[in-house]
Protein backbone atom coordinates (compact mmCIF):
# COMPACT_ATOMS: atom_id res chain seq x y z
CA UNK A 1 0.00 0.00 0.00
CA UNK A 2 3.13 2.36 0.56
CA UNK A 3 4.76 1.94 -2.09
CA UNK A 4 1.63 2.10 -4.59
CA UNK A 5 1.06 5.76 -2.14
CA UNK A 6 4.22 6.80 -3.05
CA UNK A 7 3.86 5.91 -7.03
CA UNK A 8 1.41 8.45 -6.93
CA UNK A 9 2.27 11.02 -5.06
CA UNK A 10 5.18 10.66 -7.67
CA UNK A 11 2.61 10.63 -10.35
CA UNK A 12 1.38 14.13 -8.57
CA UNK A 13 3.99 16.54 -8.95
CA UNK A 14 5.68 18.06 -11.60
CA UNK A 15 9.22 19.06 -12.90
CA UNK A 16 8.48 22.41 -10.87
CA UNK A 17 7.65 20.65 -8.06
CA UNK A 18 9.81 18.49 -5.47
CA UNK A 19 8.65 15.25 -3.53
CA UNK A 20 10.58 13.93 -0.33
CA UNK A 21 10.22 11.27 1.78
CA UNK A 22 10.74 12.72 4.66
CA UNK A 23 10.82 9.18 6.75
CA UNK A 24 8.48 6.23 6.94
CA UNK A 25 4.86 6.68 5.48
CA UNK A 26 5.60 10.66 5.53
CA UNK A 27 6.53 12.89 2.36
CA UNK A 28 6.61 16.81 1.79
CA UNK A 29 6.27 18.75 -1.32
CA UNK A 30 8.21 21.70 -1.70
CA UNK A 31 7.29 24.21 -4.79
CA UNK A 32 7.23 27.60 -6.02
CA UNK A 33 3.72 28.97 -6.62
CA UNK A 34 4.20 30.15 -10.22
CA UNK A 35 1.32 27.88 -11.57
CA UNK A 36 -0.28 26.34 -9.37
CA UNK A 37 -1.62 27.12 -5.43
CA UNK A 38 -0.98 25.13 -2.07
CA UNK A 39 -4.99 24.47 -2.18
CA UNK A 40 -4.72 23.50 -5.92
CA UNK A 41 -1.79 20.73 -5.05
CA UNK A 42 -3.29 19.58 -2.49
CA UNK A 43 -6.46 19.17 -4.29
CA UNK A 44 -4.37 16.61 -7.09
CA UNK A 45 -2.87 14.94 -4.72
CA UNK A 46 -5.95 14.34 -2.87
CA UNK A 47 -7.81 13.17 -5.42
CA UNK A 48 -4.89 10.69 -6.72
CA UNK A 49 -4.45 9.09 -3.47
CA UNK A 50 -8.52 8.87 -3.12
CA UNK A 51 -8.76 6.08 -5.35
CA UNK A 52 -8.78 2.48 -3.70
CA UNK A 53 -5.41 0.61 -3.08
CA UNK A 54 -6.60 -2.79 -4.80
CA UNK A 55 -4.10 -5.27 -3.14
CA UNK A 56 -5.05 -8.05 -3.66
CA UNK A 57 -7.86 -10.12 -5.63
CA UNK A 58 -9.86 -9.75 -2.33
CA UNK A 59 -8.08 -6.90 -0.61
CA UNK A 60 -8.77 -3.23 -1.43
CA UNK A 61 -7.59 -0.47 0.66
CA UNK A 62 -8.90 3.13 0.98
CA UNK A 63 -6.28 5.58 2.70
CA UNK A 64 -6.09 8.79 3.81
CA UNK A 65 -2.97 10.80 3.76
CA UNK A 66 -1.43 14.32 5.50
CA UNK A 67 0.32 15.92 3.00
CA UNK A 68 2.80 18.75 4.26
CA UNK A 69 3.26 21.39 1.17
CA UNK A 70 5.84 24.47 1.69
CA UNK A 71 6.64 27.06 -1.05
CA UNK A 72 9.37 29.49 -1.51
CA UNK A 73 7.29 32.19 -1.31
CA UNK A 74 5.89 31.79 2.37
CA UNK A 75 9.04 29.30 3.67
CA UNK A 76 12.19 30.65 1.82
CA UNK A 77 14.49 28.92 -0.72
CA UNK A 78 16.62 27.47 2.36
CA UNK A 79 15.97 23.67 1.82
CA UNK A 80 16.10 23.46 5.60
CA UNK A 81 13.69 26.00 6.20
CA UNK A 82 11.49 24.56 3.03
CA UNK A 83 11.90 21.24 4.30
CA UNK A 84 10.89 22.35 8.19
CA UNK A 85 7.49 24.38 6.90
CA UNK A 86 6.76 21.10 4.96
CA UNK A 87 7.01 19.09 8.06
CA UNK A 88 4.81 21.88 10.14
CA UNK A 89 2.08 21.38 7.65
CA UNK A 90 2.01 18.14 7.24
CA UNK A 91 1.44 17.50 11.20
CA UNK A 92 -0.96 20.40 11.08
CA UNK A 93 -3.04 18.61 8.60
CA UNK A 94 -3.09 15.46 10.71
CA UNK A 95 -4.25 17.54 13.30
CA UNK A 96 -6.73 18.71 11.73
CA UNK A 97 -7.88 15.18 10.27
CA UNK A 98 -7.78 13.82 14.16
CA UNK A 99 -10.25 16.72 14.88
CA UNK A 100 -12.38 15.99 12.07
Amino acid sequence: MLQEAARRLERSVDRAEMLARLGGDEYAIIFEPTTISACQLRRRIGVLLAAPIVVSDTLTIECTASVGIADTTSAGRNANDLVAAADRAMYDDKHHWQLG
